[in-house]
């Protein structure tokens, strides 16, 4: 299979302006300008992020497909497993979102990507910055967080044949392989 050609628009949808942040700056990193990034995010104040990214999914996957026929277009969902979800849980929420939709499941070639930090994207932030963290520990309320580090970590980390270190986090993992999707 040849190289996908570099989308026109990626669009992200995310919880809050935390998610967006880092993945804002790693597409950068990769190569995407500000006017080819379509971010939306749910409006702070005004009911959860998680419900948000839930309920406008199959919108925005139908809306990357419509595009993608006219232009090459990816998406990127950035939502937290939370303490009670686990990634595995909101890649299935997803899944029967599109079936209940009557939407194909994602396929392999698609430039559809699920960034799902466990438990919130503080603790990949901290993990690509070089602070030990476990993904059952709250780290929500950290400050100081160097969103241009982990941004340009996760850069490097996605890079073809990198060895992932020994403290990276499953969920982190995981969101590698999935920001992979994404490359130019």
């Amino acid at each position: 299979m040849g190289r996908l050609s570099s989308p026109s628009q990626v669009i992200i949808i995310a919880e809050d302006e935390a998610h967006e942040r880092l993945v804002t700056r790693y597409l950068y990193k990769v190569g995407y300008k500000s006017h080819q990034i379509d971010s939306h995010t749910a409006n702070e104040g005004r009911g959860s992020g998680e419900q948000f990214v839930r309920d406008s999914y199959c919108k925005w996957v139908e809306a990357c497909r419509r595009r993608s026929k006219k232009a090459s277009t990816a998406l990127v969902v950035v939502i937290d497993a939370d303490p009670k979800n686990t990634v595995v849980d909101r890649r299935a929420q997803f899944q029967e979102s599109l079936k209940k939709a009557g939407l194909q499941s994602i396929s392999a070639n698609e430039r559809i990507s699920h960034l799902v930090p466990k438990r919130h994207i503080e603790t990949w932030i901290l993990c690509l910055t070089g602070t030990e963290v476990d993904e059952n520990s709250d780290y929500k309320n950290h400050r100081n967080l160097d969103f241009k580090s982990a941004a340009n970590r996760l850069f490097d980390l996605t890079r073809a044949n990198v060895r992932l270190p020994d403290q990276c986090i499953p969920s982190l993992a995981e969101g590698i392989s999935e920001a992979r999707r994404l490359e130019v």
